[in-house]
C-alpha cells in the first residue's frame, strides 16, 4: 500500500519510519529542504531512541523516501496522512498555518480522496472554521 506522510517533525518522522518498517511504501514530504536531506541520509531531526536505525532501514529498503514536493508526494497514493505537531499558544489556540499551507499545496491532487488528518496538538474546536479544500477557500 502506498502512503504519503506530510509534515516531518516528531509525529511525521516517527510515523513514516514505522509505516515503512511495517512494509508500507512511504513517500514523506516537508518543505524544509535541510530536514529532508538529513532524513534521506537516515538521520532524524530529533532524538528518539532507535529512530535513526529505523530511518536507515526504511531508506535502505527503498520503502521510505523523502521529498520537498508536497503535491508530488500525494499523487498516486491511496492514503495521505497530514502529521503535524501543531503548536498552541498560551490560550491553547492551535496555530493551523502549517496545516492550511500543506492542504493548499496538495488540494488539486486530492480530488476524490480526502486525507486522514492527524495533528498532534489541535484542540477539538480547531476545525470549526475550516472549509473543505474543494470549496475553493
Amino acid at each position: 500500500m502506498k502512503v504519503a506522510v506530510i509534515g516531518l517533525w516528531h509525529q511525521g518522522v516517527v510515523g513514516a519510519a514505522c509505516l515503512a518498517d511495517l512494509g508500507y511504501d512511504v513517500l514523506a514530504a516537508d518543505t524544509d529542504r535541510e530536514r529532508v536531506d538529513r532524513l534521506t541520509e537516515g538521520k532524524a531531526p530529533l532524538y528518539e531512541p532507535g529512530l535513526d536505525e529505523l530511518l536507515r532501514r526504511g531508506v535502505d529498503s527503498r520503502r521510505l523516501q523523502f521529498t520537498t514536493d508536497l503535491s508530488a508526494a500525494v499523487r498516486g497514493r491511496s492514503n495521505i496522512l497530514l502529521m503535524f505537531d501543531t503548536p498552541v499558544d498560551d490560550n491553547d489556540d492551535s496555530d493551523l498555518g502549517e496545516i492550511r499551507a500543506a492542504v493548499s499545496a496538495i488540494a488539486r491532487d486530492l480530488r476524490g480522496k480526502p486525507p486522514s488528518v492527524s495533528p498532534a496538538a489541535c484542540g477539538a474546536a480547531a476545525g470549526r472554521s475550516e472549509k473543505p479544500a474543494s470549496s475553493g477557500q
